[in-house]
């Protein structure tokens, strides 16, 4: 497997983000159940925990720098540059990293002879910071290469392109992509974009199974890696209400992967969720006292707002609020998301609005259409957020988020019998949507 693959594939895990055959459209039954399968899988070489892989990719960072600083008009070692970095954020968590990734990378364009470069490592920047509107062009110059590339790349390609269309809003079209993919070179990354598809339009069963499938296909998978399918399948669970069921695939991910803070703020949630909110709260401050993640000072600072604890809720909204500012100055695209989360629950209304607005032009699929709903609602605005959530019904995206926010906005336009219609697709496919803890779950919604 080369480099670039192997980074996509890590890429993709980190959001959670596919077709080996018509199999993982239409998964045969399996006789094992998918704990029973992933437990028989065992980890190959790698880091044993998140401590000794920080350690051993600032080793790697400090190499590829090294590089950089012996020959800076080499693309090839900015390239190199711009692969760690983007290895190392998704351990990390720290958009510094995605932004020395993106300077690193046009450096590189712009020392590399026309129509060569690292196009394709540019591509996967692009995706990871839902920057789309490169990636056709980028897509385009990577087909009209004199030699044809490895058949590897041109799968990674090929999905890249899948992810266009995903993330666009055109479903069909994505998983037409990732198909050629498929034919063109197999792969963990191809089986996880399935995954996350069939996850978004309503099949959570073959969710999993692509997910299994993906651990499977891993030649010598790493415990990050095999930590990270156990973490998506728990999200999976998570999504249609299997709350117990979510907390023991997030702890079969840290006994795997100890020490990650992903896993770790996934694991307090569930705490918070239940009810244990003491435990919950000293999960978040374990986290924070290392990392500075804003998304999980929201979340803490959300579990003391519920708890009537002004002052702290206070105090750790307006941390994150500043990380959420900056990360919007550095890396618009990459942010817009989780600060319109900030600011519907934490901030402003208002200016959840203009970010939620920016977020589905940036990028149109159906996570961006809730959460511009959500927006909607909060600025009393339910005939623009029923608007928006008809539309994505008329698609195959399929989420308990977009019908409780549509049941919102038909009870406050005074439409009962529609509201309770939306009330009820929103709970059979997650009974919980509606419980008093579900405020408190802030990893893994969308």
């Amino acid at each position: 497997m080369s480099f670039t693959r192997k980074l996509l594939v890590t890429v993709l895990v980190l959001f959670g983000c596919i077709l080996v055959g018509n199999s993982y459209l239409n998964p045969a039954p399996q006789a094992a159940s998918a704990a029973q399968q992933m437990a028989a899988i065992k980890p190959g070489l790698g880091p044993e925990n998140f401590a000794t892989a920080m350690i051993a990719m600032d080793e790697r960072m400090a190499a590829a720098k090294q590089r950089v600083d012996r020959q800076p008009t080499s693309w090839f070692t900015q390239e190199s540059y711009a692969r760690a970095s983007i290895s190392r954020y998704r351990l990390s968590g720290d958009y510094q990293d995605l932004t020395n990734a993106g300077q690193a990378i046009q450096n590189g364009m712009d020392a590399a002879p026309k129509g060569s470069g690292p196009l394709l490592t540019n591509a996967i920047f692009q995706v990871t910071t839902h920057q789309l509107k490169e990636l056709p062009s980028l897509l385009q110059k990577m087909q009209q290469f004199a030699v044809a590339p490895p058949s590897d790349e041109q799968a990674e390609a090929l999905a890249i392109a899948g992810d266009l269309e995903f993330f666009s809003g055109r479903y069909t079209g994505a998983m037409a992509q990732y198909a050629a993919a498929a034919a063109k070179q197999d792969g963990a990354g191809i089986a996880i974009r399935i995954g996350r598809q069939l996850q978004k339009t309503g099949r959570p069963d073959a969710a999993i199974a692509s997910f299994v499938s993906a651990a499977k296909m891993e030649k010598g998978p790493t415990p990050q890696f095999l930590a990270s399918m156990l973490l998506q399948i728990g999200v999976v669970e998570l999504e249609r209400g299997n709350w117990d069921e979510a907390s023991k695939w997030f702890a079969k991910a840290d006994a795997m992967f100890p020490g990650y803070w992903l896993i770790e703020a996934h694991r307090a949630q569930m705490l918070a969720v239940k009810g244990d909110h003491g435990a919950a709260e000293k999960a978040y401050l374990k986290i924070l006292a290392k990392r500075p993640i804003a998304e999980v000072m929201d979340a803490l600072a959300g579990l003391y707002r519920l708890e009537g604890k002004a002052a702290p809720s206070n105090a750790w909204a307006k941390r994150a609020k500043e990380v959420w500012q900056s990360r919007i100055a550095a890396l618009p695209n990459a942010a817009y998301g989780h600060a319109v989360d900030h600011e519907l629950q934490l901030g402003d209304p208002k200016l959840a609005l203009v970010l939620a607005q920016s977020n589905k032009v940036a990028r149109p699929n159906g996570d961006s259409a809730i959460l511009l709903a959500w927006a909607y609602i909060a600025n009393n605005q339910p005939a623009a957020a029923r608007d928006v959530l008809e539309a994505l019904n008329k698609t195959s995206w399929s989420s308990a988020q977009q019908h409780a926010a549509l049941s919102q906005a038909y009870a406050m336009l005074g439409d009962d019998q529609r509201s309770t219609a939306e009330r009820n697709a929103a709970l059979q496919i997650n009974p919980m949507i509606f419980d008093a803890a579900a405020p408190l779950i802030w990893f893994g919604h969308h």
